[in-house]
């Protein structure tokens, strides 16, 4: 069984890392606001990584189809959330605290605000079900305890992944002062802004090919 979970440590990390919008902010959110406020996001990513990996392992088939029926609507909401985000990170107030901020509700925001746009990328769980699929744990016997040894790696590996990246970008952030931050507000605001317009393409076009 220690192989099943390392494989599934494997694919949490290889899924995770992928530096897309939650990850553009982990590291924005780093430099200016301080590791906690990074560790938050990353966890919110955690946290929604870990949910569709059990979704993949227990609940493979109605799953699937509800993704399939709901897919498009999930995607067209990660794109107004992401485009949203981005305008809001472009014109962000370009200060950084003296101190790592550690006040509960900017802790509770930035880690709810990237589970949200985690939650809201359908590809995230179709990368989980496409690691089971290959697994056939759903077919094979025992397939729910190695399921849940799959699920409980992918969320240690997506977890390395998250700190990982929040400890590094913290590293670096006496590096950068307030005015490196308007750079770093306005790139990050357009990347994530990026990622929002291509999920709005993206269903636009899929929106036309089915009609």
């Amino acid at each position: 069984m220690l192989h099943v979970f390392i494989k599934g440590i494997g694919a949490g990390f290889a899924i995770a890392a992928p530096v897309g919008p939650v990850g553009v902010l982990c590291i924005r959110r780093t430099l200016a606001q301080g590791q906690w406020v990074g560790l938050a996001s990353g966890m919110g990513a955690v946290a929604a990584d870990t949910a569709y990996a059990c979704l993949a392992g227990f609940g493979l088939h109605y799953i699937h189809q509800l993704l399939a029926e709901y897919g498009p609507w999930l995607q067209l909401a990660l794109g107004l959330v992401l485009l949203a985000v981005g305008i809001d990170t472009f014109y962000a107030k370009a200060r950084k605290s003296e101190r790592p901020v550690s006040d509960a509700g900017t802790i509770v925001g930035a880690f709810a605000s990237a589970f949200a746009i985690t939650l809201a990328n359908p590809f995230t769980f179709f990368a989980y079900l496409a690691v089971f699929s290959a697994f056939q744990f759903a077919a094979a016997p025992g397939g729910i305890s190695e399921a849940f040894l799959v699920a409980a790696g992918a969320m240690l590996g997506s977890a390395v992944w998250w700190i990982t990246l929040a400890i590094a970008s913290s590293s670096f952030s006496h590096w950068f002062h307030s005015g490196h931050l308007v750079w770093i507000n306005r790139i990050a605001g357009l990347v994530i802004g990026m990622f929002g317009l291509w999920a709005l393409v993206d269903w636009a076009g899929l929106r036309l090919s089915g009609s």
